[in-house]
């Protein structure tokens, strides 16, 4: 679970609200493609950093974020004080969904995450990724880093659907700041920053290599086919361009241009060369 503004013990939930009930699924029409930064912040952004990572066009495209924000003024400072994203901070919640969202809606926690993500794969956002939320523990990482939490704790694994919206979110995340993802550099749990259990058993190497997976579409098989088809045609590349040349030269004799010498063989048949033939093709 995040901390606060600066270093200090950790911050849990009480008892009530570990138990609170996951909140429905919810519909399609409360689910947007981001908070309302997004579209200014992608456009903004994507002209001027380079895209260091490679990201799925698949994982983007299948996710969505639910804006639960703003989050209270104490939880969190407008923008970044002329910091810039530079790493992803990867939390637990230890309790669920609802009772990690409640507890950074309450003014008095003095603490927030920019996303939430559920066991069941939903994403919900509480801070505007221009903005400072208070997850880490210190003030300076915090402007200079994206506070994810994850609905995980030692009595409630990390189920595949939390890992799969994590990939995703990372991967959008690395193609808007042109991070490259990488565990203990631009990917950190939150105990690498302050002294805490967080994010205990969550596999933040997983996450970091299903956010780097090309589409899954293709299986190794079907790579192992389309780098064979390239080999071939990169060997081939010198042989088209005889060919061209070969007919080239069969349509200029054809219209009566000084002849010229066509003996040897036909590039692509192997059979003596033919000029009235391949004049024809």
């Amino acid at each position: 679970m995040g901390e606060g503004v600066g270093e200090g013990d950790g911050v849990g939930l009480d008892d009530g609200e570990a138990t609170a009930t996951v909140a429905v699924a919810l519909g399609d029409a409360e689910l947007t493609a981001g908070p309302p930064h997004a579209v200014s912040n992608t456009s903004a952004t994507s002209n001027r950093r380079a895209i260091t990572s490679r990201v799925s066009r698949r994982l983007l495209y299948e996710m969505a974020i639910q804006w639960r924000g703003p989050v209270p003024a104490s939880n969190h400072a407008v923008g970044r004080g002329g910091s810039s994203v530079e790493l992803i901070v990867d939390h637990w919640t230890v309790v669920m969904f609802e009772g990690a969202i409640r507890r950074f809606e309450n003014p008095a926690s003095i603490l927030s995450a920019h996303y939430v993500i559920g066991s069941d794969g939903r994403i919900a956002q509480l801070v505007s990724d221009d903005d400072t939320a208070y997850h880490a523990g210190v003030f300076s990482v915090n402007q200079r880093s994206i506070g994810i939490e994850h609905e995980a704790g030692p009595a409630m694994p990390p189920t595949d659907a939390l890992y799969g919206a994590s990939a995703r979110l990372h991967a959008d995340i690395a193609s808007r700041y042109g991070l490259a993802l990488k565990v203990g550099t631009t990917v950190l749990p939150h105990h690498a920053i302050v002294p805490t259990e967080c994010p205990g058993t969550l596999d933040l190497d997983r996450i970091v290599r299903e956010a780097l997976e090309e589409d899954d579409m293709f299986t190794e098989a079907d790579r192992a086919m389309l780098k064979r088809v390239y080999d071939h045609l990169e060997a081939y590349e010198p042989l088209t361009w005889t060919k061209r040349l070969q007919l080239w030269l069969a349509k200029a004799v054809g219209t009566g241009l000084p002849s010229a010498d066509l003996s040897g063989p036909d590039v692509e048949t192997g059979q003596p060369f033919d000029a009235r033939t391949a004049s024809r093709r």
